[in-house]
């Protein structure tokens, strides 16, 4: 009876490491992804940006994509962070602050995923760049 109740001790606790473990590498790869993919859709919008300031600038026509007001400029971030995700969680901007004239974009990302228990978490992350053109 005593070997009955250690071996089932000790699988109850190997259940509750292994829960333990999987709750972690799950907030592992949220926040991994969530770096990752903000990152880089912040990186691709500001190139793109930077193309229509250069072309006010130097009176060029090189830019891909004509940025002409803020809510194109944020939909494009929007547009390049909804490509990038991998996972099954869900995005939003939730604040935002755009200036297409000076190339200024602030964004506050939230992650929204389903944990193990089944409840919803949220992971933020908040962004902020501009961009410095040399003339």
């Amino acid at each position: 009876m005593k070997i009955l109740i250690r071996s089932f001790g000790l699988t109850v606790m190997g259940v509750y490491v292994c829960l333990m473990l999987f709750y972690v590498y799950d907030l592992n790869i949220r926040y991994d992804e969530l770096n990752r993919i903000s990152t880089i859709a912040m990186a691709n919008t500001q190139i793109l940006m930077q193309e229509n300031i250069e072309d006010k600038y130097f009176g060029t026509s090189n830019a891909r994509v004509n940025i002409d007001d803020n809510d194109t400029y944020l939909n494009i971030y929007k547009e390049n962070l909804n490509k990038l995700v991998s996972t099954n969680s869900d995005y939003e901007v939730s604040d935002y602050y755009a200036d297409y004239n000076s190339g200024l974009l602030y964004v506050l990302v939230r992650c929204k995923y389903k944990s193990l228990t089944g409840n919803y978490r949220y992971i933020d992350r908040k962004l902020i760049n501009f961009i410095d053109v040399l003339v």
